[in-house]
């Protein structure tokens, strides 16, 4: 057995179990066989149990068993309600529905709305008499993540996924106000599918020069709060100045802006703009400039 999440009860004891999964990434995980062979490898949810799994993406885990890699219910008496989600790149396969123990038990009900399932429903594996309800705005296509260096799970602009979420959520389902990466969790025509929200294209641009006279160049602690240190390495000497913008590319604060002797150099900020006032969570980006190089580069402050 085994799994990223492990959620429920047993039939044996009456206590009916209720969870939310919201605004998360179950990615990578693996399920290595140990003689049980029975479970999944991303979430696991057993019986007496309402789940509403709203806004995830559940990508690349991996078993070396025969039940599944992302989804596992099991065994009886399970209300799931998958919402927003991405299932995708798991292997062997995505979702499985486990017979009861016992016969004349409740089955297991999964609902599935606007979510991008890999294989679509002929994919789920269903080994009892169990309730499976593909609705509308599910899609079985290639999510098309980015597989960048911060949030590989992140949405490139040409995925599906992109304004193909609902708002028509689960009673008592409240959404955050960010994404999983700090952006604003609904942007654009209506919210996406997954734990990423697309922005839109940056509105600062990623310059690449030929003559290299900084690197090295991160932050730490990243996500941070309130305070992280920006830290680089000047080749030569040259006028440097380190900045702090927000997502639509409006100047948030100067940090450094003077001439620097070669060498490995570090500079505060302490979640404050330009007034000297605290901003709030979210994604901001620092760009390093050093004569005629900058780079830009993404941090997270999490209140």
């Amino acid at each position: 057995g085994g799994g990223g999440i492990a959620i429920g009860g047993n039939s044996n004891f009456p206590d009916r179990y209720n969870y939310k999964i919201i605004n998360s990434e179950l990615s990578k995980n693996e399920l290595i066989d140990d003689g049980f062979q029975a479970g999944g490898t991303a979430i696991i949810v057993a019986s007496n149990t309402n789940v509403d799994i709203i806004n995830c993406t559940i990508g690349d885990n991996e078993s070396d068993i025969f039940i599944c890699a992302a989804l596992y219910l099991g065994d009886n008496d399970i209300d799931c309600n998958l919402v927003n989600s991405i299932i995708y790149g798991n292997t062997p396969r995505s979702i499985l529905l486990r017979e009861p123990y016992q016969d004349n038990l409740p089955p297991v009900n999964l609902n599935i709305r606007n979510s991008l399932v890999e294989g679509g429903v002929d994919d789920i594996l269903d080994l009892g008499n169990n309730n499976i309800n593909w609705l509308d705005g599910n899609l079985d296509e290639n999510p098309e993540w980015s597989y960048d260096d911060s949030f590989p799970y992140s949405l490139t602009s040409s995925s599906p996924c992109i304004n193909t979420g609902t708002l028509d959520l689960p009673d008592g389902i409240e959404l955050p106000e960010f994404d999983l990466a700090g952006y604003p969790r609904i942007y654009g025509n209506t919210i996406d599918m997954g734990a990423y929200e697309f922005q839109g294209e940056q509105s600062i641009e990623y310059d690449i020069v030929e003559t290299c006279q900084i690197n090295k160049i991160s932050n730490y602690p990243n996500p941070f709060n309130p305070t992280t240190i920006i830290s680089f390495n000047l080749l030569s000497d040259s006028d440097v100045s380190v900045e702090v913008y927000n997502v639509k590319g409006q100047k948030v604060k100067t940090l450094l802006n003077e001439k620097m002797t070669a060498g490995q150099h570090k500079v505060i900020w302490n979640g404050l703009n330009e007034k000297n006032k605290p901003v709030s969570s979210g994604v901001y980006l620092y760009k390093v400039r050093a004569g005629n190089q900058e780079s830009v580069k993404r941090m997270i402050l999490l209140k």
